[in-house]
């Protein structure tokens, strides 16, 4: 099975797919498309940049009833970035469909997201708070809805988010289908997935398949923590004219002062900016070839942007996320560029994560050589 056509998709997905030059489908499509389509329970797990979101959505697509006018599909996401993100592939999408979606997350006027679904919505994409809201408030109806996807999902348990992600899946009806899609599963989140499907078709993953074999991965040692700060501007010196993604959870008004000192074009997002600021940031980093953006975390899942050709992890947090934060370069087979500051007890982490997930974490020299 090598084309969309032979996936029984609508005549009109098949039309969009093909005007915007999606050209047959990837190997986690393939696996994760035939059990949605049936209506299966799914448990979907793969690397970063293999097309899940896209799978999810033809799903969604397909199911929709078009001359129904109600919540059909809820699309649950972790980040507003991402919810903004699905919301537009699925308008896109199904636009040649008529079908209409609202993406409904923080930081903007939630009286838009109850007009809106007052005049009729078949796809609801959103994050917990403010989806929990609309449902609580008795905002968003749950009686017709057909597909549950809960996209980056081992994000959604955890955290103080946790009762209101529960509160959602309990206000789900009984016959619903339901799809926990993410890059990583751990154990205990995944046990827990698996007690809300019934029978569900497992898509899972072995650690040395997670990590994009197409990034070749460094780690800059460091003497001293001292060092973090100009090892870093130094490196994006050295990364000049490259499209370059870098997390930084730890000292990020040191960065920013230093990189704006230094009259560089550089972008920054972080969560103490305004939603809209946030995506004027993204929008600008997206259309540039030749552009450096700091963020805070918050892009570590799901940024779709295909041509990053370096990320840079100023800090480390968990191998949870320097998995997600690789992922986002070296997308749909591009080649990329992955760079880590290290300490010396960052180092032994990195080395970790060699064995775990069967890559080649290289040192780089002194003078960056070599990237």
């Amino acid at each position: 099975m090598s084309s969309f056509a032979a996936l029984n998709l609508r005549p009109e997905l098949l039309f969009s797919l093909q005007a915007l030059h999606y050209a047959s489908p990837s190997a986690a499509q393939l696996q994760f498309l035939p059990p949605l389509l049936k209506g299966r329970d799914l448990l979907g797990q793969a690397r970063a940049g293999t097309g899940k979101t896209l799978a999810f959505i033809l799903a969604a697509l397909n199911a929709v009833d078009v001359d129904e006018l109600s919540p059909q599909i809820l699309i649950l996401t972790p980040t507003h970035e991402l919810a903004i993100q699905t919301g537009e592939k699925i308008a896109k999408l199904g636009q040649t469909l008529k079908v209409i979606c609202r993406a409904c997350y923080g930081g903007t006027n939630v009286r838009g997201d109850i007009n809106a679904l007052q005049q009729g919505v078949q796809v609801v994409v959103g994050t917990v708070g403010r989806v929990y809201d609309m449902i609580s408030n008795d905002r968003l109806e749950t009686d017709r809805l057909k597909l549950l996807v809960i996209d980056d999902a081992d994000m959604m348990g955890p955290g103080r988010y946790r009762e209101q992600f529960y509160y959602i899946l309990k206000s789900m009806p009984k016959s619903i289908q339901t799809a926990f899609i993410s890059t990583t599963f751990p154990v205990k989140f995944q046990r827990f997935a698996l007690s809300w499907l019934l029978e569900p078709v497992k898509v899972v993953e072995t650690p040395n398949n997670l990590c994009p074999k197409n990034v070749s991965q460094y780690f800059y040692p460091l003497k001293k923590e001292a060092d973090r700060l100009p090892a870093c501007l130094s490196l994006l010196d050295k990364l000049q004219g490259k499209k370059v993604l870098v997390f930084c959870k730890a000292s990020f008004e040191d960065l920013e002062t230093q990189l704006k000192a230094k009259g560089r074009e550089v972008l920054f997002h972080h969560s103490e900016k305004m939603q809209s600021a946030r995506e004027k940031v993204v929008s600008a980093f997206r259309k540039k070839s030749s552009i450096v953006l700091v963020n805070s975390g918050l892009l570590a899942r799901g940024l779709d942007v295909i041509d990053i050709d370096v990320v840079v992890m100023y800090s480390l947090s968990s191998g949870v996320e320097y998995v997600h934060s690789v992922g986002r370069c070296g997308r749909f087979g591009r080649k990329g560029v992955a760079v880590t500051l290290a300490n010396q007890a960052q180092g032994k982490f990195l080395k970790n994560m060699e064995r775990q997930y069967k890559v080649k974490i290289q040192q780089l020299a002194e003078d960056f050589e070599g990237i």
